[in-house]
């Protein structure tokens, strides 16, 4: 096609078939098609929402989670651990069955504290809620609102998962986040690439934890995942995400100041050290945004840290790499500009195609390839409307060679269904396994994938169309310029431009017209002037060379640099160089008018690539030079062009420099004008000889044999033809039954998986509802009331186990007729109050009595289900015999309070949660009713610094079971002491403590004892003073007598035993005189003082008397008095009925502050049916210990003997001793 051509209009006359053909370019589901139908139901809310005032768009990040078989368990587990509090906003988007009603809602909003909302048309996001997508409806966003659309009719089409991740990405752009968790297919993987080309976040489920791994093992595979995590362990990196500068600051664009700079400047030299790729003519804000989104993603709060992990980390060089270059496409990318194409650039070009002349195309950052088969296909396709053979050449070139890699592999993820249309994949696409597909041989032929990076590299010439979509934004403007210019340049006149939506031509008015200004389409406008080219567009720079400045010096390197670029861009001749395999490295000038471009599989093969005429040539002079080393010059070659042959000459010229280079061959050709040459075989080129004559008529005999050899096999190609033709007609009828199977298969997997939602929804709410049946059950049997459930005909639906209590039921009497069973108590209002029940939809209520005499409660409610639809009635039998019982017991309980208050003995009740005085113990103490709550409280306000000893032997007391008195001194309210005795004893779970003022009557005891110690001492100081001196007088006279009555006569004896019997006499009131004579006791002096009654006892009488003490405190004489009466006392008892052998005196101090008199003696003991204690000597000893606050104890001995014991305490002891 000649660059001189010039190109006429489209005509508003494009065929029917083409616009066909080209709506077949919009995918159904896609964003940009024709708007979605709103779903009746939310009709009239749209309009309502479109009438209010727009609200203030949302500024914090959406989370939208993808999820199809095995999701439900993925859900609970993210939700279970994400905060309430994060600031996100959510949006669930399951594969749900459109025929059934979605539990997800009811489900989820157990395992979290957000507030979860199925989503309605309308509804304002709001940040820490969770909005999960309806069944049959598709999800979108747009600012900050809900909207809600009906999906394809067509199953297997596009999924709401691609639709809503696609619609958020345009939504939220930079905040933006995707999530894909357990699910089938590859639902999603198209979503996220839209995610991720806005420079959103993307995270996946790790395949190893979810159920179903085929969508997060899609998702990880386009290379584009930021995170690979289980579901629990996704919350915590997506705060930390969400956190960062880079989203906190905002999705504006950011200013490229000194700072922001000098940042790019550090990270642009650290890649241009680390890899081939140099992003200076990148826009800085870009650059700048893309780097904050690393450390975001690496949680990285300072550049220098991020330079950091740069240098130490390869694999983070990589990626920034790879979000620099952003390789996202996809198939028929924003379609109105595919229809453009189809309705007028493609017809326009094919109808101005010469016969022989393909058509050129260039698509420029390829990326995956999915844009350069989407330029095929619609080529095809026009081509195929005018019935003309297809002839066309697409160059897809892009810097990234694992882009190429996959474009060149040209197999796609099953999710592309969102994007071509079901007959575009009948018809260009074969099913490879069940989640991908492989491109036809068909469109994959016409196109040649090459690395070239349009910024450094020489571009393609002589073109028909050029495509450089969402490129061209990502640069600088002064870049921007220079690549239309060279874009004008690559093309021929009338050729066409296609550039993104975001895009233009900027001020090139007079190098491109608009064809379609809103799908940024324009054709070449001629130039009276050539172009002034500056390529390449980036020129290279070594590593640490400066940046020029403007000036004279500058200036002239700029001339002399155009100066060369201009002479080798017009003047230079075509030239390839190519290494010693004639692969070609890199070609320079017009190369169209040596080389051609076959189908089939792209080669970078000269001898493949060259004309007719010239693959012989080329090899003999390649061959030549590298023998000799030396340039050669073949001047007689001729090259097929246009029909005929043109003489032309090449060169063949060795590199010898630099080393590296060495083995490398450049070689040239150019035309020679000075001679039109013809068909070789028409020019002899010198007068003829024999030997050229043999020569030439052995050739034409060659020649005939080659031409019938040729006839032959044109026969015999024929034949094949007509066999390949028929095997292709069986091929089409197989692939169409296969197309036919796969799509039954992909309808039926789509089902599948909403069946396998549904499924675990409805598996989870069976689950819930067993449990909730099992809690019931629980309930009702651990409550023990009676219950009977009726349907409306009275007829039993279900009863408890104690219902069989009252009524003989068995399970096998279910359904019959309540009123056919007796029961174990008179109820014959029975069956008229439930008729009432169901009647009036109240309850009724009777207290009834069994024939047991057990008291309950019947109670018969109507049986509402959750559609508050009657469908029977509960009946309930609650036994309430122990309440009836309480309520006696209770009464009765009154009655004996008001008793107890009113008794004239103090006393107070302690209970475990209560604790309560009587009357008589508030004027006691003088303490009211609930100013001290606790028994511990008591004894420290009665007892004071004595509350521990007290509280040590009331205890002590009551743990032996003991319920006789201590005798304790407390202090009242106002500060008075009384003397009481303290016991207590439990009652039915209540203690009751005694107070007993003994205050006067332990005074009057003390009295008495005064007295009768008093009357004592004056009886023994008369018997001593007047008796038994009269005695002793009257024993001498008697003695007198008788030694006067001399030896013999009845008189002397007589005299004899009345003086024997004064000494008796007068030994007895002795020994009562040492009785009742007071002993004078000093404080302290109760061990001497016993320590003498033992030695006289010995003295007296004879047994072996002993004393055993403890180290005594020091004691009150008055005290130290009745312990020793108590102690004479017991010895002479035991003296005057037990004749003992030995008595042993102790006195000991025990534990608790306790004082112990023991006396023991091995006499013969006593007789328990006469017992001595009933003597007056015995009771006597017992008062004594009384007032002590003792107990005196009289046992006997084993093997013999007797004890007696005395025990108080020091407490009692000090009480003692102050009154």
């Amino acid at each position: 096609m000649g660059t001189s051509r010039r190109r006429r209009t489209s005509s508003a006359k494009s065929s029917r078939q083409a616009r066909r053909t080209a709506r077949g370019a919009q995918p159904k589901g896609a964003p940009a098609a024709k708007r979605r139908e709103v779903h009746p139901a939310v009709a009239g809310q749209s309009d309502a929402t479109a009438a209010a005032p727009s609200a203030p768009r949302p500024d914090f990040p959406v989370v939208a989670i993808g999820a199809s078989a095995g999701g439900l368990e993925a859900f609970k587990r993210f939700m279970g651990a994400m905060p309430a509090d994060g600031g996100i906003a959510f949006a669930l988007i399951p594969h749900l069955d459109p025929n059934h009603a979605s539990l997800m809602v009811e489900l989820l909003a157990k395992h979290t504290r957000m507030p979860i909302h199925e989503a309605g048309h309308g509804m304002v996001i709001e940040r820490n809620h969770v909005y999960v997508i309806p069944p049959k409806h598709y999800l979108a966003f747009n600012e900050g609102v809900l909207e809600l659309s009906r999906p394809p009719e067509t199953r297997g089409r596009q999924t709401a998962i691609d639709f809503s991740l696609r619609s958020l990405a345009g939504d939220r752009k930079e905040k933006a986040i995707g999530v894909i968790f357990s699910g089938t297919g590859s639902h999603g993987t198209a979503g996220i690439k839209e995610i991720k080309f806005v420079g959103g976040m993307v995270m996946v489920q790790d395949p190893a934890t979810a159920e179903y791994d085929q969508m997060p093992r899609s998702a990880i595979a386009t290379g584009l995942v930021d995170y690979v995590l289980a579901p629990e362990d996704m919350p915590a990196a997506l705060l930390r995400y969400v956190n960062h500068a880079y989203l906190q600051a905002g999705t504006e664009g950011v200013s490229p100041g000194e700072e922001a700079a000098d940042t790019v400047k550090r990270v642009l030299a650290l890649l241009r050290t680390r890899t081939r790729y140099d992003f200076r003519c990148y826009r800085k804000s870009m650059l700048m945004r893309r780097v904050q989104r690393r450390m975001g993603l690496l949680h990285l709060d300072r550049v220098d840290d991020y330079l950091k992990r740069l240098r130490e980390d390869p694999e983070e060089v990589a990626a920034l790499d790879k979000d620099l270059l952003i390789g996202v496409t996809a198939f028929f990318r924003e379609p109105e500009a595919f229809v453009v194409l189809t309705e007028q650039v493609i017809p326009d070009l094919i109808s101005h195609a010469d016969g022989d002349q393909a058509i050129r195309v260039w698509c420029c950052g390829c990326a995956t390839g999915e844009e350069a088969y989407s330029l095929s296909m619609v080529l095809i396709e026009q081509f195929t409307a005018v019935k003309r053979v297809p002839n066309f050449q697409i160059f897809a070139s892009d810097v990234s060679e694992a882009s190429l890699e996959v474009a060149r592999q040209g197999s796609y993820p099953e999710s592309i269904v969102s994007d071509v249309s079901p007959e575009r994949l009948r018809r260009f696409f074969t099913r490879v396994g069940d989640n991908h597909y492989q491109v036809s041989k068909q469109i994959r032929d016409p196109i040649i994938f090459a690395q070239q990076n349009m910024l450094s590299d020489p571009p393609f010439s002589k073109l028909d169309l050029i495509s450089c979509r969402n490129l061209l934004i990502y640069l600088e403007p002064e870049v921007q310029a220079k690549a239309i210019q060279m874009f004008h340049f690559a093309l021929n006149d009338g050729a066409y431009l296609m550039l993104g939506p975001s895009e233009s031509i900027g001020r090139a008015l007079e190098l491109f017209e608009p064809v379609a200004r809103r799908s940024r389409v324009y054709r070449r406008l001629p130039q009276g002037r050539p172009t002034r080219l500056e390529l390449p567009l980036v020129p290279r720079r070594g590593r640490d060379a400066p940046t020029a400045k403007p000036g004279a010096g500058a200036r002239g390197e700029l001339r002399t640099s155009e100066l060369m670029q201009h002479a080798l861009t017009h003047y230079a001749p075509a030239s390839v160089l190519i290494n010693r395999g004639y692969e070609i490295l890199s070609m320079q000038g017009p190369l169209v008018d040596y080389l051609e471009f076959p189908p089939g599989q792209p080669t970078q093969n000269l001898l493949t690539l060259a004309r007719q005429g010239l693959r012989t040539k080329i090899r003999a002079l390649c061959q030549k030079a590298i023998d000799g080393n030396a340039p050669v010059v073949d001047s007689s070659a001729h090259v097929r062009r246009n029909g005929q042959y043109i003489a032309c000459s090449m060169t063949a010229r060795p590199i010898l420099e630099p080393r590296e280079a060495q083995g490398w061959l450049l070689v040239v050709f150019q035309d020679r004008f000075e001679e039109r040459a013809e068909p070789p075989i028409s020019a002899p080129p010198a007068p003829e000889s024999p030997f050229v004559r043999q020569l030439e008529d052995e050739l034409r005999t060659a020649r005939d044999d080659l031409r019938s050899t040729a006839e032959d096999f044109e026969s015999a190609n024929e034949e094949l033809k007509a066999s390949n033709e028929e095997v292709m007609s069986v091929n089409e009828e197989l692939q169409s039954a296969n197309e036919e199977l796969e799509s039954s298969k992909e309808e039926l997997q789509s089902l599948n998986e909403e069946l396998s939602t549904v499924n675990s929804q409805l598996q989870d709410k069976v689950d819930e509802l067993d449990r909730a049946n099992a809690d019931l059950t629980s309930l009702l049997e651990s409550t023990e009331i009676a219950t009977l459930f009726l349907d409306t005909e009275l007829r039993v639906k279900r009863f408890t186990p104690g219902i069989t209590d009252l009524v003989n039921l068995r399970p096998g009497d279910l359904g019959r007729p309540v009123a056919d069973f007796a029961t174990n108590f008179q109820d014959d209002p029975l069956l008229a109050d439930c008729r009432r029940a169901l009647e009036k939809l109240t309850s009724v209520e009777r207290q009834m009595q069994s024939f047991g005499g057990q008291s309950c409660i019947r109670r018969v409610f109507p049986y509402r289900t959750a559609g508050n639809r009657i469908e029977g009635l509960i009946v309930t039998y609650t036994n309430i015999s122990q309440l009836v019982a309480a309520r006696k017991l209770i009464d009765e309980g009154e009655a004996y309070r008001h008793v107890v208050t009113h008794l004239p003995v103090a006393a107070i009740f302690v209970s475990d949660t209560h604790l309560y005085i009587n009357e008589a113990a508030e004027a006691l103490t003088g303490y009211r009713q609930g100013e001290l709550a606790t028994l511990e409280a008591w004894f420290a306000a009665l007892f004071g610094a004595r509350k521990e000893e007290v509280s040590l032997l009331y205890e002590g007391r009551k743990k032996r079971g003991r319920t006789d008195a201590i005798v304790v001194t407390l202090t009242r309210k106002d500060g008075t002491q009384r003397t009481i005795e303290l016991s207590g004893a439990p009652s039915d779970g209540i203690e009751i403590i005694v107070l007993r003022d003994v205050t006067e009557k332990r005074l009057l005891q003390r009295q008495v004892l005064e007295i009768a110690s008093r009357e004592q001492q004056r009886v023994g100081q008369e018997l001593h003073d007047v008796l038994l001196q009269d005695l002793t007088g009257l024993a001498l006279l008697a003695d007198a007598a008788r030694h006067g009555l001399g030896a013999e006569g009845g008189g002397r004896e007589l005299m004899a035993k009345l003086s024997g019997g004064l000494e008796q006499l007068n030994a007895k009131v002795r020994a009562l005189c040492e009785g009742l004579i007071p002993v004078e006791i000093d404080e302290g002096d109760l061990k001497s003082a016993l320590e003498a009654l033992c030695e006289s006892t010995r003295n007296a009488h004879g047994p072996s008397v002993t004393l055993e003490a403890d180290p005594l405190e020091d004691l009150d004489p008055q005290t130290a008095h009745q312990f020793y009466r108590i102690a004479q006392e017991a010895v002479a008892n035991a003296v005057r009925h037990g004749h003992p052998r030995s008595i042993v005196i102790r006195l000991l101090q025990r534990d608790a502050g306790a004082l112990a008199l023991e006396i023991a003696d091995d006499g013969v003991g006593f007789d328990e049916s006469q017992r001595r204690d009933a003597g007056l000597g015995s009771r006597i000893m017992q008062y004594r210990c009384a007032t002590l606050g003792g107990q005196l104890q009289i046992l006997q001995r084993e093997g013999g003997g007797t004890i007696v014991s005395c025990s108080t305490s020091l407490t009692q002891v000090a009480t003692g001793r102050g009154r």
